[in-house]
């Protein structure tokens, strides 16, 4: 795994494990990126997770972008610490002023736009 290192393209990385996932920020989307390469266990879905986070804090982002087309199920427990992971990065969940919630915009749930 790498900590926010450079991609030969001159995107930060902020996770790199081969058959699991790439997270890279993007400054031409200001979107964290996430290639989904396969299967992740617990340990490994957090760690992604975590550095989505990371990212987003970093670059003051709000949006994210998954390709999934290799992604494999998600356990369902790993599913609910999402979840709540999510929730509790962003204030709790709570709707923003505005009366979207980016905990579940980021979980692409937010059905308000």
């Amino acid at each position: 795994m790498l900590a926010a290192s450079e991609l030969s393209g001159g995107d930060p990385v902020y996770f790199n494990r081969p058959g699991v996932a790439l997270v890279t920020w993007n400054p031409d989307l200001k979107a964290v990126c996430l290639e989904s390469q396969g299967w992740a266990d617990t340990s490994e879905a957090q760690a992604v997770l975590d550095a989505i986070i990371r990212a987003l804090r970093a670059h003051h982002g709000s949006r994210w972008l998954l390709d999934g087309r290799k992604m494999k199920v998600v356990k369902q427990a790993d599913q609910d610490w999402i979840t709540k992971k999510l929730a509790s990065s962003r204030g709790g969940g709570r709707p923003e002023a505005d009366g979207h919630s980016p905990a579940r915009e980021w979980a692409g749930d937010d059905q308000s736009r």
